[in-house]
């Protein structure tokens, strides 16, 4: 049960990373959070994981009261709960191996962090704008986030489009 959980949210990781990669706004976000994160140490780094982390939940539990779902159900507490511990545990694991090998950079574990940060920053805005599809910024980023936008509502990505172009209140200029 528990390897079938890590393995779910590893996969849910990566196709989150692939979508992210497919879009000049992912790899410029991606070049953002990168440059902050080396510039600002891995301590940092892993702060910012866990702000990520936490920004990504308060938006979710609004995206899910905003859709009507209860929520903090079982399934969220232990999603977040095999979240939490598969993250600690990539981090702790490649800090270890760094010291281990004797590698002063942390490159590593700041290359994780960041991928980590990129995941957590992507699904929050998906959250983000669910429950206010006229964020400005994330406006930008809409068309990149649909598939993201799909997969929270529980919908296809043409859904998601008919509804941001049929709903006038949701394409303010």
């Amino acid at each position: 049960m528990i390897f079938h959980k890590m393995l779910s949210l590893c996969t849910g990781f990566g196709v989150k990373l692939s979508e992210i990669f497919q879009s000049v706004y992912g790899w410029s976000v991606a070049a953002c959070v990168f440059v902050a994160n080396f510039f600002a140490g891995y301590e940092v780094a892993i702060n910012a994981v866990v702000v990520c982390v936490v920004l990504d939940t308060a938006w979710g539990i609004a995206a899910s009261v905003k859709q009507g779902r209860f929520a903090l159900s079982e399934l969220g507490r232990n999603g977040m709960l095999s979240k939490w511990a598969l993250y600690a545990s990539v981090v702790i694991g490649f800090i270890l191996i760094e010291r281990m090998a004797g590698i002063d950079s942390q490159l590593t574990v700041i290359i994780i962090c960041t991928l980590i940060c990129l995941v957590e920053l992507w699904s929050m805005s998906g959250s983000a704008l669910i429950v206010n599809p006229n964020i400005p910024f994330l406006r930008l980023f809409r068309k990149a986030l649909t598939g993201e936008i799909a997969r929270k509502m529980g919908t296809t990505t043409e859904e998601v489009n008919r509804y941001f172009n049929e709903n006038p209140q949701n394409t303010k200029r």
